[in-house]
C-alpha cells in the first residue's frame, strides 16, 4: 500500500518537473549557447595546428568541432521555437481559445476554419512537443557523432592491429 502510493507521489513529481521542463530547457540551452560560441574560436585554431602539424589528435578536434556547430545551430532553433511558443502562451492568456462556432459563419466556412485552423491549444500543445523533441535531439546528436568517430577509430586500430 505505501509503495504504490510513493509511486503516485513520485509520478506526480515527474509529470511536474515535465511540465516546469521548459525554463531548465531555455537556461540550458542559453548558457550553452554562449559558451559554444566561446569554444568555437579556440577548438578551430587547435584544429587548424594538428591540421598543419599532421597530429593525430586533428579527428578529434574535427569531431568536437563538428558537435559544436551542430549544437548551436540545434539550440539556437530550440530558443527560436521556444520563444514562439512562450509568445503564443502569452497570446492565449490575452485572448482565450477562439471559439469559431460563435463567430456566426456559414457552416461550410466554419467548418473550413476547423478543419484548416483547428484549436489555438493543440498548436501550443504541437510547439510544446517539438520544442521539447528538438532539445533532446540536439544532445542525442553529439553522442551520434561522438560514437560514430569512436567506431571509426576502433576499426582503423583492429584493421591496422590484424
Amino acid at each position: 500500500m505505501k509503495e504504490n502510493q510513493n509511486k503516485k507521489l513520485l509520478k506526480k513529481l515527474l509529470d511536474r518537473l515535465q511540465e516546469d521542463s521548459w525554463q531548465l530547457e531555455l537556461l540550458v540551452s542559453g548558457f550553452t549557447i554562449f559558451g559554444l560560441f566561446y569554444a568555437l574560436g579556440p577548438v578551430r585554431d587547435a584544429f587548424q595546428k594538428a591540421l598543419n602539424e599532421g597530429d593525430l589528435l586533428k579527428d578529434v578536434y574535427q569531431t568536437v568541432f563538428a558537435a559544436i556547430l551542430i549544437l548551436i545551430f540545434n539550440l539556437i532553433v530550440h530558443v527560436i521555437l521556444r520563444s514562439l511558443w512562450i509568445g503564443a502562451l502569452g497570446l492565449r492568456y490575452l485572448s482565450g481559445e477562439v471559439e469559431i462556432e460563435k463567430l456566426n459563419y456559414s457552416e461550410r466556412f466554419t467548418n473550413y476554419l476547423n478543419k484548416k485552423v483547428g484549436s489555438f491549444d493543440d498548436y501550443i500543445e504541437k510547439l510544446e512537443k517539438l520544442c521539447s523533441v528538438i532539445f533532446a535531439i540536439s544532445f542525442l546528436l553529439i553522442f551520434y557523432v561522438i560514437a560514430a568517430v569512436l567506431v571509426q577509430y576502433a576499426l582503423n586500430f583492429v584493421g591496422s592491429a590484424g
